[in-house]
């Protein structure tokens, strides 16, 4: 489903939604025991892109905290 979620983002230009669902997409491949609680945090994140959408305002995911606790959960994983 995350897969459905990074394509429809592109498509749509929520490319923040794509970067999200990207990180949770590996994440499931990886078969990584935080797995449960990213879902938490991107469902969060979601929440917030939208919100930050509807008001016509640009998000830099790079200075949220849920996306960089998901990208921590992404390296961590990668390295071990």
């Amino acid at each position: 489903e995350f897969h459905k979620i990074k394509g429809t983002g592109s498509t749509y230009g929520v490319y923040e939604a794509t970067e999200v669902a990207e990180i949770l997409e590996d994440l499931c491949a990886q078969n990584s025991p935080r797995l449960g609680l990213s879902i938490m945090i991107a469902i969060e994140a979601f929440r917030h892109i939208c919100y930050q959408h509807r008001r016509n305002e640009g998000l830099d995911l790079e200075q949220q905290k849920f996306f960089r606790v998901l990208k921590h959960f992404q390296k961590e994983r990668k390295s071990a």
